[in-house]
C-alpha cells in the first residue's frame, strides 16, 4: 500500500474506480476520509487562510477530483500530491474571482457616487467653481491620472502599462490624488 495514493494499492484503486463509474462511491468516500482533513490543514498553514475557507476549497477540490476520476483524467501514482496541488489551484482561482468581484463592486460604487454627485455638481455654481479651481491647482500628473481613469475610461492596469508604472504604485497615486482633490474642493467650496 502506498501513502501517496490514499493508502490504496494500484489494484484496489482500479477496482474502486471501476465501481465509481458504476455508481458506487466507495473510492470517493475513501479519498474523503483519508485525505480531506490533511489537505485542509495543509492549506490553512501554507496559505494562512481560515479553516472554513480551507474546508470549502478542499470540498470543491474533492468534487473536481471525483469528476476528473470519472473522466479518466487521473491515474494511479502520487494522487495525494495531485489532490493537494488541485486544492492550491482552486484556492488561487477563488481568490482571483474574489478580487475581480471586489473590483467590479468598487467600480459600481464609484459609478453610483458619480451619478449621485454629478447632477448636484452641474446645478451648483459654487461647487462647480470649487472643483474647477481645485482641478487647476492640483498637480498635472494627478490630473492626467484622474482624467484617464474617470473621463477616458482607462483601467488602472491599462494606465500602468502605458505609463510603465507598477499597478500598486499607480493605485496609491490615484488615491492620493483623489484625496488631495477632495481636500481642495472642500476648502474652496466652503470659502
Amino acid at each position: 500500500m502506498s501513502l501517496k495514493n490514499f493508502g490504496l494499492s494500484e489494484k484496489d484503486f482500479k477496482a474502486l474506480l471501476l465501481k465509481l463509474k458504476n455508481g458506487d462511491n466507495k473510492l470517493f468516500e475513501h479519498v474523503f476520509l483519508s485525505h480531506f482533513d490533511r489537505c485542509s490543514t495543509f492549506i490553512v498553514k501554507k496559505y494562512n487562510i481560515n479553516k472554513e475557507e480551507a474546508h470549502d476549497v478542499t470540498m470543491d477540490t474533492l468534487l473536481l477530483f471525483r469528476r476528473s476520476l470519472l473522466r479518466d483524467k487521473i491515474s494511479y501514482g502520487n494522487m495525494e500530491y495531485l489532490f493537494t496541488l488541485m486544492a492550491k489551484q482552486v484556492l488561487f482561482r477563488k481568490r482571483k474571482q474574489e478580487q475581480k468581484q471586489r473590483k467590479q463592486d468598487l467600480e459600481a460604487i464609484e459609478d453610483q457616487m458619480y451619478e449621485e454627485v454629478y447632477p448636484f455638481y452641474t446645478e451648483n455654481e459654487t461647487l462647480r467653481a470649487a472643483v474647477d479651481r481645485a482641478w487647476k491647482e492640483q498637480k498635472t500628473d494627478c490630473n492626467q491620472i484622474l482624467t484617464a481613469v474617470f473621463f477616458q475610461g482607462q483601467t488602472l492596469k491599462e494606465l500602468a502599462l502605458t505609463e510603465n508604472l507598477a499597478y500598486e504604485t499607480l493605485k496609491k497615486r490615484r488615491q492620493r490624488c483623489l484625496n488631495y482633490l477632495r481636500t481642495l474642493v472642500s476648502k474652496y467650496f466652503h470659502d
